[in-house]
C-alpha cells in the first residue's frame, strides 16, 4: 500500500488531482461529509463518515482529519483503524498543520509514514483565510502587525491587506480601496430598485465590505464581499440579503466579487477581476 501525508484543502486536492478517479473520502464528522457530498455531487467521488465506510473498500482512500487540532474523537484508535483499512492500494492522509511530536495516534501514523519513506507533501497556504484557523495565530498576528486594524473581523483585515498588496502593483496603481462603504452613498438615485430593494439599500447598516475605485475619476469600479461560511450559508437570512445586494449592484452595472472564507486563490481571483476592468 502507498501512503501519503498532505496538509491542504481536501476539496482543492480532489478537484486538481483526482476529479476523474474512483476513490473514497473518509471523514470523522457528518457535517464535513455532507459538505463534500454536495461539492462532488454528480461525480464518482464517494464521501462518507468512518462508521458508514465500515465494510466497504476502495482502491484509493483519502482520510481527512478535519480538525485544526486532533480531537479524541478523531484520534480514536478503533475509528482510525477502520478508516485506514478501507484502502486497498493507496491511503492519503490529510491533516492541517499538526505537529509530528504530538502524542496521539494520528501523529504515530504520520511518523510511520515518514519512517517508511513514503511520500510526504507539506503544502503552502492556498488561502489568505487559512490564517483565521487555529494553529496560525502567530502567522496571522505577524501578517496584521504591519497595519492598523481596519475591522473588528480578522477575515476583513486579511482581505484588506491582500487588496492593498495587489493594488501596490504598478498596473493597478490607479485604484484605491474603501472599507465598509455605505450602499446608499454609492447610488445616485434609487429609481431602478423595487420597494424592498430600496429599503435595503437605504438602510444605514447596508454597506459593501470593500469598494475599489478609480483614484482619478473617483468612480467605483469593483465591489468586494467577504462571506463567512456559517453566516452566509444558503439557508440563512444573510444569504437572502446577499442575493438582493447582488441584484442591486447588477442593476447599476457595478461588478462584484465574493470571497468565501472557505475558498482559496483569492489573490489570483482579485488580479483577474482587476485585469478584466482594464479590457
Amino acid at each position: 500500500m502507498g501512503w501519503e501525508y498532505h496538509c491542504f484543502s481536501i476539496a482543492n486536492f480532489c478537484i486538481l488531482l483526482c476529479i476523474n478517479l474512483q476513490f473514497g473520502i473518509v471523514t470523522p464528522y457528518r457535517n464535513q461529509t455532507l459538505a463534500l457530498q454536495r461539492t462532488f455531487q454528480g461525480t464518482d467521488i464517494k464521501a462518507d463518515t468512518v462508521d458508514k465506510f465500515q465494510g466497504r473498500e476502495n482502491d484509493v482512500i483519502i482520510l481527512s482529519t478535519v480538525d485544526n487540532e486532533i480531537s479524541e474523537f478523531t484520534d480514536n484508535p478503533n475509528r482510525l483503524n477502520v478508516a485506514i483499512s478501507r484502502a486497498k492500494d493507496q491511503l492519503i492522509l490529510l491533516v492541517n498543520g499538526n505537529e509530528n511530536d504530538n502524542d496521539n495516534n494520528i501523529s504515530d501514523l504520520i511518523r510511520y509514514i515518514d519512517y517508511n519513506n513514503f511520500k510526504t507533501i507539506n503544502s503552502e497556504i492556498h488561502s489568505i483565510f487559512d490564517y483565521l484557523y487555529k494553529g496560525y495565530e502567530e502567522k496571522r498576528r505577524a501578517l496584521l502587525s504591519d497595519q492598523k486594524k481596519k475591522s473588528v473581523f480578522d477575515s476583513e483585515n486579511l482581505m484588506y491587506a491582500l487588496i492593498k498588496e495587489v493594488l501596490s502593483d504598478d498596473q493597478f496603481s490607479k485604484y484605491g480601496v474603501i472599507l465598509h462603504h455605505p450602499l446608499r452613498n454609492l447610488l445616485l438615485d434609487f429609481s431602478r430598485l423595487n420597494t424592498e430593494e430600496e429599503k435595503y439599500a437605504r438602510h444605514h447598516a447596508t454597506h459593501l465590505d470593500f469598494l475599489i475605485y478609480n483614484k482619478l475619476g473617483k468612480n467605483p469600479v469593483l465591489a468586494i464581499e467577504v462571506d463567512g461560511y456559517e453566516y452566509h450559508k444558503t439557508e440563512s437570512k444573510q444569504a437572502g440579503r446577499d442575493r438582493m445586494k447582488n441584484e442591486i449592484l447588477e442593476k447599476y452595472r457595478i461588478p462584484l466579487v465574493r470571497f468565501s472564507t472557505t475558498g482559496s486563490g483569492e489573490k489570483e481571483k482579485l488580479i483577474k477581476a482587476l485585469r478584466k476592468l482594464q479590457l
